[in-house]
């Protein structure tokens, strides 16, 4: 096990240095911009408050990437303790496990408010096991690997829980389709497993656990089937008008079809009426950044584009 520091820095640094300066760049602008960024529809707008992000922070429009790295993991930290005062400094919070430990509080109290809106009970239990399985953790770097799975688990299944009901029905049809050719491929038995009732039941994190695979691999299946649906239903009507709206803007994102799991934070208004200063639209969806990164989730989606039919 890692003995280094759990700061954001030390397990985020090599990550991002992965990542390409137009995606660095628009990670700043998030970090910076929170909602009001994520709300961009028109492409063009969104390109000039990059530019003009990178312009403020280093009165340049080309910082270097070491630069970019440095402002992002700033601006992160800042998001998530400032305003906290000298109650933070005794909990840990520069540390990067506890800070996500944190966002999978604040996810599961908001997302449980919707659970409750719409009577799921079964999420409702779902999200507090979630949340009282995660209140004692190691601070180490590979803990926070886990806790970053948990996030992007948690708002892919809020996702798929909140579509109309028709459309999340045909989407977990696609999802058990797509996971049936991929252990078709792979040579991997998942007869004895009900994909659809889990999905619907339990969720993504319980899917996980009864199929064994790599959630990266479960994450991309997932995101590939909900692009298949949704993608082919843009010049229908098939989908809500909110819907629809949703995946129109995000078509052009610098992470292309994982884009939208970016969208989902704006509109989960619930995390931003907590009592809590904390700044999460400006903070989760860089976590969700930093997990596709770490995974190479987007070359995963697209090598599963080739699965035979």
């Amino acid at each position: 096990m890692s003995q280094k520091e759990p700061t954001l820095k030390n397990c985020i640094w090599d990550i991002l240095k992965s990542a390409d300066e137009e995606t660095l760049k628009e990670m700043l602008a998030i970090s910076e911009l929170g909602k009001e960024y994520l709300s961009i529809q028109d492409e063009q707008y969104k390109q000039e408050k990059r530019n003009l992000c990178s312009m403020l922070n280093f009165n340049t429009t080309k910082p270097i990437k070491y630069d970019l790295i440095k402002a992002i993991i700033g601006k992160m930290n800042d998001a998530i303790t400032e305003g906290m005062g000298i109650v933070d400094k005794f909990r840990d919070m520069d540390k990067y496990p506890r800070q996500l430990q944190e966002c999978v509080k604040a996810l599961t109290l908001a997302l449980e408010r919707k659970a409750k809106e719409l009577k799921d009970e079964e999420w409702r239990r779902s999200l507090r096991k979630i949340r009282e399985d995660n209140k004692d953790i190691e601070l180490t770097c590979e803990q926070s690997v886990k806790i970053e799975e948990i996030i992007v688990g948690l708002l892919l299944d809020a996702y798929l829980r909140t579509m109309p009901k028709n459309d999340r029905e045909n989407i977990v049809k696609q999802i058990v389709n797509n996971l049936q050719r991929y252990a078709s491929m792979e040579s991997v038995d998942i007869s004895g497993v009900n994909v659809g009732y889990i999905l619907t039941h339990g969720g993504l994190i319980a899917l996980r656990q009864a199929l064994g695979f790599n959630f990266h691999i479960l994450t991309a299946i997932v995101i590939n089937s909900i692009w298949s649906y949704t993608g082919a239903l843009l010049t229908g009507s098939g989908l809500s008008l909110a819907v629809n709206a949703m995946i129109q803007r995000v078509v052009a994102t610098v992470l292309g079809p994982l884009g939208w799991i970016i969208v989902i934070i704006s509109t989960l208004v619930l995390v931003s009426k907590l009592l809590n200063p904390r700044e999460y639209d400006k903070y989760i969806p860089l976590v969700v950044y930093i997990y596709t990164l770490r995974h190479n989730v987007h070359k995963t989606i697209e090598a599963l584009k080739d699965l035979p039919e």
